[in-house]
């Protein structure tokens, strides 16, 4: 656009472009041989010995309360294809004042069909799951890029790089309900499926899969503070162990049984672990033979299922007892059956200072100018600042922190020789 005739006499603008784009494309996205019949092998006890099964179909995994049942697999499907994305894309690149300052802008809608997925199917066939071509997922989103330079002049540079990306996403189809054994919530009439693994310490599923809502979010109980009674906890519409004081109170947020009882009809949607943004910061600056630089990346709006938020030993003297009746924290005790609730989530934003370097050239030749010594200290992961109460509140795209050990600080002396 900067070199349209009624543009070019406006000198302050460098460039100026519009971009606009359609394409369609496949993905492949699974392991390899899934149109054919799987074989494995499974050991069981018969007649006082162990035995080993070859045939048709493998164990892919474990379901149920404590992992009790077995999931196989292997079934061919022959018609199985690509899934098939769709995507249009609209941009906008700007330059100004003499390169000081460029942007570049994206807006893009991404629609993918014949999801490539494994869908439960009738367990008369002897097997749980086939990878199929079912249901439809939509992205869409925005991307900016500012470029600059803040100051400059004959010993001092400084530049910065911002870059900010939103993303939305939302489930539109998991195909046909009967065939591919969706669940419905009572409540709503959501439509619905476990995803991920399921986790024993809430003895079941963390994410799903729902129409018309982002992928892989929270699915659980609500709760209300802790028990202080008896009476309190049966008048919540608990009962047993859940009723008894120090134990988590969870509400009773469906009402179409006439039962004032919390039971499963009780889940719903308690978080998503997709970030509202992400942003990084690149800070430069040089001085003479002096140079800095700092990198800065961050997310946020994302919800984070801390399973060790009752472990941290910072928090295990803030239990429940009868000295100390908090709302903040349950009593001390193993036997508990624990759901999973909003009580486990948190707020995963943070910032991060990645990457710090500081370093220093010099010319140790004056006939030739190119052979440099640079002198430089780096420092990684030098800070996260985050409410987050775990060690690390970058997850996977399932948003479930499971402990482990603390990022590592590394710190980098170095001397470079351009000869």
């Amino acid at each position: 656009m900067n070199e349209e005739p009624w543009m070019k006499d406006i000198a302050w603008i460098d460039l100026m472009k519009l971009r606009a784009s359609y394409g369609i494309s496949g993905n492949q996205g699974i392991s390899a041989y899934q149109t054919l019949s799987r074989y494995g092998q499974h050991e069981y006890y018969y007649n006082g010995g162990w035995m080993t099964a070859i045939g048709p179909g493998y164990q892919s995994g474990y379901t149920g309360q404590d992992g009790i049942y077995a999931v196989w697999s292997g079934i061919p499907n022959t018609s199985l294809k690509w899934e098939t994305t769709s995507q249009f894309d609209l941009g906008f690149d700007a330059g100004v004042l003499d390169g000081r300052l460029n942007l570049t802008f994206d807006w893009y809608w991404k629609h993918t069909s014949d999801l490539l997925r494994e869908r439960n199917i009738a367990p008369s066939s002897g097997y749980d799951k086939m990878w199929v071509n079912d249901g439809e997922i939509l992205n869409h989103g925005v991307e900016l890029t500012l470029d600059g330079i803040i100051y400059r002049n004959r010993d001092w540079n400084v530049g910065a790089t911002l870059v900010l990306t939103r993303n939305r996403n939302k489930v539109l189809s998991l195909g046909n309900s009967i065939e591919a054994g969706l669940n419905t919530d009572t409540r709503t009439g959501m439509q619905y499926e476990f995803y991920g693994n399921s986790l024993e310490q809430f003895r079941g599923y963390t994410n799903i899969l729902a129409v018309g809502q982002p992928m892989y979010v929270f699915y659980g109980y609500v709760t209300d503070g802790i028990v202080q009674s008896l009476s309190d906890g049966l008048s919540a519409g608990l009962s047993g162990d859940d009723a008894q004081p120090g134990e988590f109170r969870y509400v009773d947020i469906y009402n179409g049984d006439s039962m004032d009882t919390v039971d499963e009809n009780d889940r719903c949607i308690i978080g998503d672990p997709n970030p509202d943004l992400l942003a990084s910061l690149s800070l430069n600056a040089s001085y003479k033979g002096f140079d800095f630089s700092v990198f800065f990346n961050g997310v946020f709006g994302n919800d984070v299922i801390n399973t060790k938020r009752f472990s941290m030993p910072d928090n295990m003297v803030l239990r429940w007892t009868v000295d100390n009746p908090t709302s903040e924290y349950p009593r001390l005790n193993d036997s508990r059956q624990t759901r999973l609730s909003n009580w486990w989530i948190e707020d995963g934003s943070f910032v991060r200072v990645q990457t710090m370097t500081l370093g220093y050239t010099m010319h140790i030749s004056k006939a030739d100018y190119g052979r440099t010594l640079r002198l430089y200290a780096s420092a990684d992961n030098l800070y996260t600042f985050t409410k987050f109460t775990g060690y690390d509140p970058e997850v996977s795209p399932l948003g479930v922190y499971s402990g482990g050990y603390p990022r590592l600080r590394r710190v980098t002396f170095g001397i470079d020789f351009n000869f």
